[in-house]
């Protein structure tokens, strides 16, 4: 061979092994209608061959006694490739693994004829299966779908995982009304020694069926969703009867690392609980451990499993077991997730007789926590007999607390429709707002049918899609109506657009109408653009055409505007109306702007750490003193000894933060850079804005009485400095973003929020400093000193000398004087409880009595009225 040269190894080992030998189903096979009638094996050197080295090779195995081997075109591309002729009722189907390729995914390819043509081998493409799974084996299958006694055999495959071939059959047993269904059933070879047999069986189904009632059941190990899980196993059971239908299907998954993962969910639907105008029609719920459910886009609920039912027949092909559910399950809807929990519940009602409703609640928890709400509301009207009118409504609310959004969706289903079928109803609607984490918050949306052509929609804003209809009515007749409304903190937009157009033979006519309103905040302005156009047109000759139309600008204020007149053959004609669209915009002072716009804001002084509660009752102090600027009166805050926080925050963005210190200069805050601001109502661009910040100290009652003034503290200097920290705040474009330059100018920016603006300052009052601990005491230190004993001898003393000192007497009186100052101490103590109590802080009372009971029980204690003497210091 010209080029490259090929090496070949092939070797057919030939068979005669009945498919009656495969257990479970295999005696129920009759013989000499299904078996195995030879194993191939083909090795080459290369697995870039092109077409005349194929050509030459198919010639050398045909020399060899290969006459009629069917190899497909992707064994050529693989260097190492197996492969099974089954025969079926003398009928023979060739199936071949590709175990390994170059630069390519391992494929199969099956063919279901041994002959020599080698244009006819490979299976059309709606036939052939392509598969290829890393680490679990790739399997190739052929639909056979033959009837061999009461077998069916639905397909025959060949696969190739961990060095074993395995021959697979897909099939059905029925016996007494029972259907008994294998999925995956065979037999494997293992291709080097010891050269064992294994079986093996992917899945088991159960159906029976018999008058109304319906079941069916289906167990199967499925393909791990990724490499850190071995273990994949799914399964279900359906039991319906004419009136009640109830599913319940769930998975179990075990994880190379000993992790386990399960889910359950289950449906019942066909009751009838409660009388109109709501029946509860059906219930459903389930729980996932260690995995998580994928939430669908609001236009793909009403075919979300959960939600549609999963006894849906037109979602859910139960005829053919739970199968389909839990594949449909287990790959876009719920997966495995190390360290994720969820729950689920919902509702089907049915309200006034023609409302059908379907919602789903779920809340998941884990590194995310989320509540979301899934609906699917749908009716007709008439709800018997033809119908007028249906409508299908997808409705999706959700809160996740990692990105601070809370959102309503709602969308119509492309079966909707007004008066016809083929008048199609479409459209949604969004509620959104933001709030922290997220970096958008503040910011909110309300839409219905989506914005203003003109408008840059925030990349984080939903699209919605237009409110409308399509009408086809026949006849070479179609009318397209839209509408829409939005809501932002900038603006608010509407418009509607109507097109009627008309085909029929030669001639073409149509009628196009829209309107298009935005509306901007302070300054206020709006602009509306409306526009008619109505022509004909016929594909005769020179194709002669004719078009009349206007197109209506308004703005304001001043309000004016402008017409374009488009006329035939002449040009276009435009004629102003009212007043001229002024070069500028009433732009606002910063009197009206205040009032207006900030509702007369002042700054605002806010405790966030340190406050005490407030006393049962207001001090005097209280209705005298105030910690807060602004006109209202507010109580002084009671904080800790142990330090507080507050925030001084501006109604507007700053430019610069200062602390005034007590020599009247003042300390920048530290800043990040940030964009500038603007004032966009007065035109203020860009603005510049200080918020200064000057803490003093009141002086105490006394102090006041002797004429001492209040003393601005040193916040960042002393022995205990504050610390002050800037506060930031992502503020609404429509007040602090850049001015438009004249009036009708569109949104320039495609986000409503000026990130991170600078707003104020956080002030720290630092706590006590309790010193250095005194850390661990050496135990030797508590131990007690020994007393050394002198080895002398002891003599007796001899003689007794006179008594030195005052002589003790016996008052009478010790006793009384002790009682007295016990209950003194005792009232005073008392007078501190009270205040203490004021502020919650007071101590819990003594567990072994009071000082006035011991006072009492002096007498008891001292029997004998105690005898004094005076000291020393008294003798002196």
């Amino acid at each position: 061979m010209a080029g490259t040269r090929v090496t070949v190894l092939a070797v057919r080992l030939a068979l005669d092994v009945s498919l009656a030998d495969v257990p479970v189903v295999g005696s129920q096979i009759p013989h000499d209608t299904a078996s195995v009638s030879g194993l191939d094996l083909m090795v080459l050197s290369s697995s870039q061959t092109n077409p005349a080295q194929q050509q030459a090779l198919r010639s050398l195995l045909d020399g060899a006694g290969w006459t009629g081997a069917a190899w497909p075109e992707s064994v050529w591309k693989a260097t190492v490739s197996v492969g099974a002729t089954l025969r079926v009722t003398n009928k023979p189907f060739t199936a071949y693994v590709a175990l390994t390729t170059s630069k390519q995914t391992d494929t199969m390819m099956l063919s279901d004829s041994a002959g020599t043509d080698r244009d006819d081998t490979l299976l059309p493409a709606r036939q052939a299966v392509l598969v290829a799974a890393a680490g679990t084996g790739m399997t190739g299958w052929v639909e056979v779908d033959k009837a061999l006694g009461p077998l069916r055999v639905s397909r025959l495959g060949v696969s190739y995982r961990d060095k074993t071939v395995f021959l697979l059959l897909d099939g059905s047993l029925t016996l007494g009304g029972i259907v008994l269904e294998t999925m995956g059933l065979g037999i494997g070879v293992r291709v080097e020694s010891p050269y064992t047999v294994t079986a093996t069986l992917d899945g088991l189904g159960i159906a029976f069926e018999k008058g109304p009632v319906r079941i069916a059941g289906e167990v199967l190990r499925q393909t791990p969703p990724s490499p850190d899980w071995d273990l994949l196993l799914t399964g279900g059971l359906v039991v319906s009867t004419s009136r009640i239908s109830m599913a319940v299907v769930g998975a179990y998954a075990h994880g190379t690392n000993g992790m386990v993962s399960l889910f359950l969910f289950g449906e019942i639907d066909g009751l009838a609980i409660g009388a109109p105008p709501v029946e509860v029609l059906g219930l459903s719920g389930g729980f996932g451990y260690n995995s998580t459910v994928t939430i669908p886009a609001v236009d793909q609920i009403a075919d979300y499993a959960l939600v549609a039912g999963l006894t849906d027949p037109e979602k859910f092909p139960v005829g053919k077991g739970p199968l389909e559910v839990l594949k449909t399950l287990t790959t876009s809807v719920i997966t495995p997730a190390v360290g994720e929990i969820w729950l689920a519940a919902g509702l089907h009602v049915r309200c006034f007789e023609f409302i059908d409703v379907k919602a789903l609640l779920i809340l998941q928890v884990g590194e995310n926590f989320a509540v979301t709400l899934l609906g699917l509301a749908s009716a007709s009207f008439p709800p018997t007999g033809h119908a007028y009118a249906k409508a299908t409504l997808q409705v999706r609310a959700s809160y996740q607390a990692s990105t601070g959004e809370l959102a309503v969706l709602g969308q119509l289903t492309r079966d909707s429709y007004l008066l016809d079928p083929d008048c199609h109803l479409e459209g949604g609607f969004a509620v959104c707002t933001w709030v922290s984490p997220s970096p958008h918050a503040g910011d909110f949306v309300v839409c219905a049918g989506g914005y203003h052509p003109d408008y840059a929609k925030p990349g984080h804003y939903p699209d919605v899609p237009r409110i409308g209809f399509s009408w086809a009515l026949g006849g070479g007749l179609s009318i397209v109506g839209e509408c829409y409304a939005a809501l932002t903190p900038s603006a608010f937009m509407l418009g509607a657009r109507l097109d009627v157009d008309f085909h029929a033979s030669v001639v073409h006519a149509w009628l196009h109408a829209q309107i298009d309103a935005l509306i901007q905040w302070d300054p206020f302005s709006f602009e509306i653009d409306i526009g008619v156009r109505a022509g004909a047109e016929l594909h005769i000759g020179f194709n002669p055409r004719i078009e009349l139309g206007v197109d209506v600008t308004v703005w304001g204020p001043p309000t004016g505007g402008i017409a374009t007149f488009h006329l035939p053959i002449i040009s276009d004609v435009s004629v102003k109306f009212g007043a001229s669209k002024p070069a500028t915009l009433p732009w606002l002072d910063w009197s009206d702007f205040h009032t207006r716009v900030l509702g007369k804001q002042t700054t605002q002084v806010l405790a966030t750490g340190g406050v005490l509660p407030e006393p049962p009752t207001p001090t005097a102090a209280a209705a005298t003193t105030s910690p807060s600027v602004g006109e209202a009166e507010v109580k002084p805050w009671r904080v800790s000894a142990a330090g507080f926080s507050f925030i001084s925050q501006a109604p507007t963005p700053v430019t610069t933060v200062s602390l005034v210190t007590p020599d009247g200069t003042t300390t920048p805050v530290s800043l990040h850079d940030r964009d500038p601001f603007s004032v966009r109502p007065m035109g203020t661009q860009p603005a510049n804005a200080t918020h200064t910040v000057t803490v003093k100290r009141n002086p105490t009652p006394a102090e006041a009485a002797a004429g001492v003034e209040p003393v601005v503290v040193d916040l960042l200097g002393g022995i205990d400095p504050w610390t002050a920290e800037a506060v930031y705040q992502d503020v609404p474009m429509s007040l602090w973003g850049p001015a438009p330059p004249s009036p009708g100018t569109r949104p320039a920016t495609d986000t409503e929020l000026l990130v991170g603006q600078a707003v104020g300052v956080r002030l720290t009052v630092p706590g006590p400093d309790p010193g250095d601990p005194l850390g661990p005491i050496v135990e030797t230190v508590l131990e007690v000193d020994p007393i050394e004993v002198d080895p002398r001898p002891v003599y007796a003393l001899s003689g007794s000398p006179d008594p030195d000192g005052p002589v003790p007497d016996r008052p009478g009186t010790v006793r009384t004087a002790i009682a007295t100052g016990l209950l003194g101490t005792a009232s005073t103590r008392a007078a501190l409880d009270t205040a203490l109590r004021k502020w919650g802080v007071a101590p819990p009372q003594p567990r072994e009595g009071t000082l006035t009971d011991t006072a009492e029980r002096v007498w008891s204690y001292l029997p004998y009225d105690p005898m004094t003497a005076p000291t020393r210091q008294a003798r002196r």
